[in-house]
């Protein structure tokens, strides 16, 4: 039976209460009709996004879970083209998803390699999260997983995609990175409060630290660095900023001090240019180096020799030293921090001596 409205109900018991009343008869008034109001219409039903994947012939890399299908298939499409793209590493299908200036910042990676380099290693691109705004990508290489975002541009009927600043996090697997009913990303995510142990009362042993496949057992950084700071403006300034400060700092130290942070990293900076394939030239990157800092390269280079000469000499760095070479590789420009204990081994291998020596310069008590 329709609800009536509060106004038909009054006037329904006054009708009542006056029908025991002696009054001339009246013809009978025909009581307000309830308005009718036809149900909303049922919400769209989601993609169906596993159908898409199988007509589109999709990369078998890409993951598009259900709960995240938006109910706008043409959204849905340009989505798992873009994820596509990136998973086969298919910059031409790739270049036109995307907006004017992130076309510009494709067409760099793919002249110096960081275009290869970074979808080359990809085990999984997998969609994260898709609202009409924005889209979150998580790419997955060997043990390690980070999220792309992307800003949802419509323009009529065409839809592209522009890249946003992108958590500085990373995860083991790219499920880590699906949205949770809060909007932000589930809890897998690895991060300092996660990965610390329970504080205790005991002696804190020291653990040793998984070894890279770089020089020195070191890791090499990632192309992604590269790709991120060419587009995003912001990300690059932070970097060159925490990159100059660091380079100061070693450069006003001792000449030991700046010839073993100059080992490090001219073995570093070969690795990765190795990884893209380009050349290195440690002279140019001095230059370089000095330019950018207002700096005298002959002056760098003199450092350097003299500091090669006392290395060779049986001479060791103070603690001081040490620490200084171990700030610049915190994650402070992110992205290029490496482990304390893998530094000190740098260290000692550089120098030829045994990690236990640098160990007590830099903590005599241990």
């Amino acid at each position: 039976m329709p609800r009536l409205k509060p106004a038909a109900l009054i006037a329904l018991a006054l009708s009542l209460a006056l029908a025991g009343c002696d009054e001339p008869e009246q013809e009978p008034v025909a009581a307000p009709q309830p308005t009718r109001r036809s149900a909303p219409p049922p919400p769209p039903e989601p993609v169906r996004v596993a159908t898409l994947l199988q007509t589109m012939d999709v990369d078998p890399r890409v993951s598009f879970p259900d709960a995240h299908a938006p109910t706008d298939e043409q959204l849905a499409r340009s989505v798992i083209s873009l994820a596509d793209a990136i998973a086969r590493g298919d910059a031409d299908d790739l270049r036109p998803l995307l907006d004017e200036g992130d076309r510009v910042v494709l067409d760099t990676l793919e002249r110096n390699g960081g275009w290869e380099a970074s979808t080359t290693p990809l085990e999984q691109v997998r969609v994260a999260a898709v609202t009409e705004e924005q889209v979150t990508l998580a790419l997955q290489e060997p043990g390690l997983a980070y999220p792309l975002v992307w800003a949802v541009v419509t323009d009529g009927s065409q839809i592209t995609f522009r890249g946003q600043i992108s958590p500085e996090e990373n995860a083991r697997f790219a499920s880590a990175f699906d949205s949770n009913p809060s909007g932000g990303p589930t809890p897998e995510i690895d991060s300092p409060s996660m990965s610390s142990p329970p504080a205790t009362d005991e002696p804190e042993a020291r653990v040793e630290p998984e070894r890279g496949d770089g020089p020195f057992g070191l890791t090499v950084p990632s192309p992604r660095i590269i790709a991120r700071m060419q587009r995003d403006p912001e990300f690059a300034a932070r970097f060159q900023e925490a990159t100059q400060r660091d380079s100061r700092e070693i450069l006003g130290s001792d000449p030991l001090t700046q010839w073993i942070a100059f080992e490090i990293d001219v073995q570093l900076a070969k690795a990765l240019s190795d990884s893209m394939g380009l050349p290195f030239d440690a002279d140019a990157a001095i230059d370089e180096t000095a330019a950018t800092l207002d700096m005298d390269a002959d002056a760098i280079r003199q450092d350097l020799e003299e500091g090669e000469r006392q290395a060779a000499a049986g001479e060791l760095p103070s603690p001081a030293s040490i620490q200084s070479i171990l700030r610049s590789y915190d994650d402070d420009p992110p992205g290029l921090g490496q482990h304390p204990q893998l530094i000190i081994g740098a260290i000692a291998e550089i120098l030829g001596t045994d990690i236990e020596t640098i160990r007590g310069i830099y903590d005599p008590g241990e």
